[in-house]
């Protein structure tokens, strides 16, 4: 914008060609060049934006170094913390084992006092049913000797 620049000659001829009178075409000339120019961006305007681009481009530049550093040290602390729960994980795994180890133990205590209760059932049973065949031959003896006592009677 700061070398834009126009043609004065060239408007105030358009301008007279219009019908404006060659003096007020010459005033509409200055008048328009001057507000132009104070409203053209001046050399130093630009440079002092080129600064704040500048500085804007550094403070950006800071503030993208301050973040990575930030990621740098929460991908450090998540990795560490990924390492704590990983030993967590291995020692309740451990911990895990030992217990299923003890459930099979006291399964295989719990199976034996099983077995030996049902052997022991077994040989109640087996006790029993001796007594009552005992019994019943004894009963039955009994019937048959009061069958014929009762046979000598009649």
């Amino acid at each position: 914008m700061g070398n834009e620049m126009i043609d004065t000659l060239k408007y105030s001829k358009k301008l007279e060609e219009s019908g404006v009178p060659p003096e007020q075409a010459e005033a509409h000339v200055y008048l328009l060049a001057d507000l132009l120019e104070s409203n053209l961006a001046k050399r130093r305007d630009v440079q002092g934006v080129d600064k704040n681009i500048e500085f804007l481009r550094a403070e950006t530049k800071r503030d993208i170094q301050g973040v990575e550093r930030n990621i740098e040290v929460l991908r450090a602390e998540t990795k560490k913390d990924i390492q704590g729960v990983e030993r967590n994980i291995e020692v309740l795994r451990a911990e895990t084992k030992k217990d299923i180890q003890g459930v099979e133990r006291n399964i295989e205590v719990l199976r034996a006092e099983t077995k030996r209760d049902i052997q022991d059932v077994k040989k109640e049973i087996e006790i029993m049913g001796h007594k009552l065949t005992i019994k019943m031959g004894a009963m039955g003896v009994t019937g048959v000797a009061l069958l014929t006592a009762i046979q000598k009677l009649l």
